[in-house]
């Protein structure tokens, strides 16, 4: 009883601090009225926190506030912590409904990565692949999604970074730079993009994932393609995927 009565207190305090920092400025009876405990619990909360130096009183108005303190703790979080925490619930509910692996996929430098997928929850998945791996810019609709987004000189520029720092990689996709850009074109009218890895029995649907009216992440599904025709993926899973699309966006411009 006292581990679960320890664990009870221990919520609070944090149910506490973050109804002081989400209220910007709350008075002890502004905490308890919000947090639904008694004056005297959030006097006694309030006083451990100002006391280890989390929270600070502004003695005219009584009101409390959050301190510098805390952002020494925030100092060595991993700057893709969000996608494990906000992004991957989100993610694996989806997956459990079409069972076919999600990604959510970022440029890094010449390459794209699955920030977070969900590769091990998906019965289809054979191989895992293991998050933060690198992919070729060109060849994968998550890919092609994030170029589509790009104005054209930052698109060019990292393309031909690309392309110097492997010339076969247009050959890889069984593309063409001309023919590149006018998929990059169409899938930007259309807001999907949908592409067969070459060589292997996999293809991608993607849609993008606006952060600030900006497309800085793609949220993709690979299915098999002798599983499930092209036209059948757009028609079955296009909708949940820009509605998810959407739901990250409003939650990711929180973060």
């Amino acid at each position: 009883m006292t581990k679960i009565e320890n664990l009870t207190s221990i919520d609070r305090v944090f149910d506490v601090l973050e109804s002081i920092a989400l209220g910007r400025g709350l008075t002890i009876s502004d905490v308890a009225r919000v947090t639904a405990i008694s004056r005297g619990a959030a006097n006694r909360y309030v006083y451990s926190l100002e006391q280890r130096g989390y929270i600070v009183r502004d003695h005219q108005s009584k009101k409390y506030f959050v301190s510098s303190k805390l952002s020494y703790l925030c100092e060595n979080i991993r700057p893709d912590e969000w996608a494990e925490t906000i992004a991957y619930p989100i993610l694996k509910e989806v997956c459990d409904k079409v069972m076919w692996p999600l990604s959510l996929i970022a440029i890094r430098g010449n390459f794209v990565v699955d920030l977070v997928n969900t590769d091990i929850e998906s019965p289809f998945v054979i191989r895992p692949i293991a998050r933060q791996t690198q992919h070729p810019i060109i060849g994968r609709a998550g890919a092609h999604i994030l170029l589509s987004g790009l104005i054209e000189d930052d698109r060019n520029q990292i393309l031909e970074r690309a392309r110097q720092e492997d010339p076969s990689i247009y050959g890889k996709a069984n593309l063409s730079p001309d023919v590149l850009d006018n998929l990059l074109a169409d899938i930007k009218e259309k807001g999907y993009a949908v592409f067969k890895i070459p060589g292997r029995n996999w293809a991608g649907l993607s849609t993008g994932v606006s952060v600030e009216n900006k497309i800085s992440l793609a949220l993709s599904m690979r299915f098999h393609p002798s599983a499930l025709t092209t036209e059948d993926a757009i028609k079955e899973f296009l909708p949940i995927l820009s509605s998810t699309s959407k739901k990250l966006s409003t939650l990711l411009a929180r973060v």
